[in-house]
């Protein structure tokens, strides 16, 4: 029987309510919360784009080095308000760094 892997929880309360859904290694209660807090974040990053002044967001095929020397494509570009942002692996991160840098 398996384990929830959520930091120290070690719950077995898996898909108690019987629905199709692959939550992996996260008992009932972390996987919604997991999930909760997914879409959370999708919808801070929707807040910030949509209060941006002079926002462009483009699909850009640049190929960068992380400072570890491993080389990434960088799917997108993103300029707001006269800066342009450093390169991300994903969307998601991409604006999460800029709306760091923006606070």
């Amino acid at each position: 029987m398996k384990r929830c892997t959520w930091k120290d929880c070690g719950s077995y309360a898996f898909n108690l309510q019987k629905e199709n859904i692959e939550q992996g290694e996260l008992c009932d209660r972390h996987y919604w919360q997991a999930r909760f807090l997914a879409t959370h974040a999708d919808a801070e990053r929707y807040r910030w784009l949509k209060k941006c002044k002079n926002l462009t967001l483009r699909a850009d095929d640049s190929i960068w080095t992380k400072p570890n020397g491993v080389k990434f494509a960088n799917a997108y570009y993103l300029a707001e308000g006269g800066t342009q942002h450093a390169a991300a692996e994903s969307l998601d991160e991409l604006i999460d760094k800029a709306t760091r840098r923006s606070v």
